[in-house]
């Protein structure tokens, strides 16, 4: 059959032929083989940011030991997480007797959890001096259990130059 074709007709079909071969060394090879390669260019730009990251990490190392191990005596591990409310309790009613604070209310309220982190929220109402509350809030403020305030809503109190005060503390549940 090829012999009958004429010699334009066969270089007209060997170029078709070369054609078809090049679409589909294009479409078979070359595109997914272009596509993998740019995927994998992004994939080390990636990887290299996330090195660089680490690589500061690491030579920070000495400076991040120091700063936990400085923690590390402040913050103190607990039992259970009612343990941990208990003890929140009594160091902010300890706090509040070295301040001549007298607490009205003091209950616990819902924890929750952020970020992989359990918080102790206690909602305290006291009665106090002005001397008190300041000296209240300053050691809450520079306690080890490093307690946050988080609200401090203050009004006039029942007693003539006395001040009612309703605080939301909390705490990181070790």
């Amino acid at each position: 059959m090829l012999e009958n074709l004429k010699a334009r007709e066969k270089k007209l079909g060997m170029v078709t032929g070369a054609l078809i071969l090049v679409v589909i060394i294009y479409l078979w090879l070359w595109t997914p083989l272009s596509s993998e390669l740019s995927d994998v260019r992004q994939e080390i730009q990636k990887e290299g940011i996330t090195l660089a990251k680490f690589t500061k990490i690491l030579n920070n190392r000495e400076r991040i030991e120091k700063t936990y191990q400085d923690y590390l005596g402040i913050v103190k591990v607990g039992g259970a997480f009612q343990e941990e409310i208990s003890k929140f309790l009594q160091e902010v009613e300890g706090l509040c007797r070295k301040s001549d604070v007298h607490v009205v209310d003091m209950k616990p309220l819902v924890g929750r959890e952020e970020e992989n982190l359990r918080k102790i929220h206690l909602e305290i109402e006291v009665d106090a001096q002005q001397l008190g509350l300041g000296k209240l809030l300053f050691e809450l403020k520079n306690s080890q259990a490093m307690i946050h305030v988080d609200s401090v809503k203050i009004s006039a109190g029942s007693r003539s130059e006395g001040l009612k005060c309703h605080l939301i503390l909390s705490k990181i549940a070790a």
